[in-house]
């Protein structure tokens, strides 16, 4: 696990006084170390800690969510992931994509939809976003998405062997082989 405070932290407004910025990197670092050594339960209470001290700190919410998925607390971990989404989407929408996805839900499958045009949007250069929204699209039957997306794709790295591909994919699941 990386300790990767500053990347997304303190968003908004939310200023944090001299005196809990460091109760928080203390309990950050606590936390670390409960993570490396394996002790989920300990480096959870740490981070519910810092979710206390700074509730707008997306970096924190998002390390909650995955260790409440890791003691299958799956419910409680999805609603850290999409509270980290919601405060820095450019930097925190993979994780929560992925759980929209996994959750086989076919009505999370159009949030996941929205999620991915939002990234899309913000991160227009981002190969990474443009395969999310075409894998986004398929999972909700939206082959004429998916293509937008490949269209994207194609732009940013030109067409190649995975484009054609991933466009095969797309046609024969949308039942129109091309």
């Amino acid at each position: 696990w990386l300790l990767l405070i500053g990347q997304g932290a303190w968003a908004g407004d939310y200023v944090l006084s001299p005196e809990r910025e460091q109760q928080f990197m203390y309990h950050w670092v606590a936390a670390r170390y409960a993570l490396d050594h394996s002790q989920y339960d300990a480096a959870l209470a740490q981070l519910l800690f810092c979710e206390q001290l700074n509730p707008q700190d997306a970096l924190t919410k998002e390390y909650i969510g995955v260790l409440y998925n890791a003691i299958n607390q799956k419910e409680k971990g999805f609603a850290y992931l999409q509270q980290a989404y919601q405060l820095d989407p450019a930097k925190r929408w993979y994780l929560y994509s992925a759980a929209l996805y996994k959750s086989g839900d076919r009505k999370q499958y159009k949030t996941l939809l929205t999620v991915a045009k939002q990234v899309a949007k913000l991160q227009p250069k981002d190969e990474d976003t443009w395969n999310n929204l075409r894998q986004a699209a398929l999972a909700h039957d939206n082959y004429k998405q998916a293509l937008k997306a490949q269209d994207e794709l194609d732009k940013l790295r030109g067409y190649d062997g995975l484009s054609a591909l991933n466009r095969y994919r797309v046609y024969m699941m949308a039942g129109k082989p091309k």
